[in-house]
């Protein structure tokens, strides 16, 4: 059920990161502030990039997650009958389009404290 969930959030950053967007142009807002935009969601994409595909923790010492904050695999400690351990590895069904949500929802978290920012801002009138 949470998998059908996640299309559902990336839909939402994804639809607020254009709302912020078309706000600052529809206030005919300075180049400045959209160069500012443009850079915000370079850096958090790349930011998604990094957490998506090569980012990893544990959660404990025998269960290991690979990427955040959508998880992409899950990887379990587990120990045979004659002691030796191997890590197992659990994926989800769609576990390359786990880790690729990550990079809309990091690159609209980046620019929204800009689109935050712009609200409190006057621009001249074009």
């Amino acid at each position: 059920m949470l998998l059908l969930l996640i299309p559902i959030i990336v839909g939402t950053f994804i639809w607020l990161a254009f709302a912020a967007y078309k706000s600052l142009v529809r206030r005919n807002a300075t180049a400045t502030w959209l160069m500012a935009f443009y850079l915000l969601f370079v850096v958090g994409a790349g930011t998604g990039i990094y957490f998506g595909f090569f980012f990893s923790y544990f959660v404990s010492p025998t269960l290991r997650v690979y990427s955040f904050p959508v998880p992409a695999a899950f990887l379990v400690l587990e120990t045979s009958r004659d002691g030796k351990q191997n890590w197992v590895d659990f994926l989800p069904p769609a576990h390359i389009c786990c880790a690729g949500s990550n990079i809309p929802i990091f690159a609209s978290i980046a620019v929204m404290p800009l689109w935050f920012a712009s609200l409190f801002r006057r621009f001249p009138i074009a």
